[in-house]
């Protein structure tokens, strides 16, 4: 029995070891653009749980993010205003990034956009 439960705590240190919480730093650098839309929050609080620092671009209004601040650490997920249009902005959001994740919109042409821009 004392081998067992022995075993049975070395598995256990083991495996706690991998399960990164909030405070902690994964090592993850992750971009996500339109984090901030329906799917995009859900990917946003998994990725903050296992540590990770996240940076999410937005356009339009500062309110449009507030809802991913709460689901990580100060400082862990930083909203960044930027134009999607614009490459060096893209450039300079996407720096240092190890995981670029993009949910930005439907593909699909609209008349204020289309894919030739």
């Amino acid at each position: 029995l004392r081998g067992a439960s022995a075993m049975s705590a070395a598995k256990h240190i083991a495996h706690a070891k991998w399960h990164l919480g909030r405070s902690s730093n994964s090592g993850i650098h992750a971009t996500i653009f339109g984090a901030y839309g329906f799917l995009g929050r859900y990917v946003v609080n998994r990725l903050a749980r296992h540590g990770a620092r996240i940076v999410v671009p937005y356009r339009g209004d500062d309110y449009d993010v507030k809802h991913l601040r709460p689901m990580g650490d100060l400082g862990q997920i930083v909203p960044v205003e930027m134009s999607i249009r614009s490459y060096d902005e893209i450039q300079e959001v996407i720096a240092g990034s190890n995981v670029v994740i993009n949910m930005i919109g439907k593909p699909f042409e609209t008349r204020r956009f289309d894919f030739d821009q």
